[in-house]
């Protein structure tokens, strides 16, 4: 593939993108207050909450086991935090992951000696692309109870569920159909439709977009090149034949091929 035909294929790519696409998401949600709140105000039904701190792409480091990596991580006025997760495939959308969200966060917020009694509240956010509940609903709240009484539990900690695919003319259901847009002009929400305008439309936006992708584009290439390189050797092909046949330099085939090694060590 030449670079001309390349970046046409991500230039395609591009107009095709929504929020519900991770990176795209990122890109438009970075750092971005206003649209963050606009989410959170929306989903939360409390138009009232105001957003003091935002990031995306936040990394929970957790020295004992699983890290993670948060597509968006917020503090509010009153110090509750807030994570919002995109996830179109199923099976990243456990209620097991919802709960692991949920319990790393607190591991990270109290200092050391800090009294538990001082956790503030926390919400997990799961937008899905389909019905991942499955009972017709735009919002799905998950909350702690005593089982013999039914009477909540209010330990601070909320899950919920947002269906992206209900689109009707509520908040939510106007919020949803906004993150299947590809189009700005299309969309219900100005601070949402403002930042898709500037990746889709602005030259300096797009070429940060473009170079971001390209990025993604390089990754997933030396994704499939490790897999076939892996193949190849099994069958005892050297890494010249390899570099011939993937039109790759020699150097890059022996430095995967030592890569390899290393994972297998």
């Amino acid at each position: 593939m030449t670079d001309k035909e390349k970046q046409e294929k991500l230039l395609n790519r591009l107009k095709g993108l929504c929020l519900l696409d991770d990176k795209f998401m990122t890109a438009c949600l970075s750092d971005d207050i206003e649209c963050i709140a606009l989410i959170v105000r929306i989903v939360l039904n409390n138009p009232g909450i105001r957003i003091l701190e935002a990031h995306t792409q936040h990394v929970l480091k957790n020295l004992y086991g699983r890290s993670l990596q948060l597509d968006v991580y917020a503090i509010d006025e009153d110090g509750h935090r807030l994570n919002i997760e995109i996830q179109r495939a199923v099976r990243g959308a456990g209620f097991k992951r919802a709960r692991y969200h949920s319990s790393l966060i607190d591991a990270n917020i109290l200092p050391e000696g800090d009294d538990i009694e001082n956790l503030p509240e926390t919400y997990v956010i799961f937008i899905t692309e389909k019905d991942f509940i499955g009972d017709g609903l735009a919002v799905y709240h998950l909350e702690r109870k005593i089982v013999e009484s039914g009477k909540p539990v209010n330990d601070g900690s909320h899950i919920l569920y947002v269906n992206a695919s209900f689109q009707d003319a509520s908040p939510i259901g106007k919020l949803m159909h906004d993150f299947w847009c590809t189009n700005a002009t299309d969309m219900y929400y100005r601070e949402l439709a403002e930042r898709v305008y500037y990746y889709k439309e602005n030259p300096e936006g797009v070429r940060k977009m473009y170079d971001s992708m390209e990025d993604l584009y390089q990754e997933g290439k030396q994704e499939v090149n490790m897999k076939v390189v892996s193949n190849m050797l099994s069958h005892h092909h050297t890494p010249e034949y390899i570099a011939a046949i993937l039109e790759l330099p020699v150097e890059e085939v022996e430095k995967l091929k030592d890569e390899m090694t290393l994972q297998n060590v």
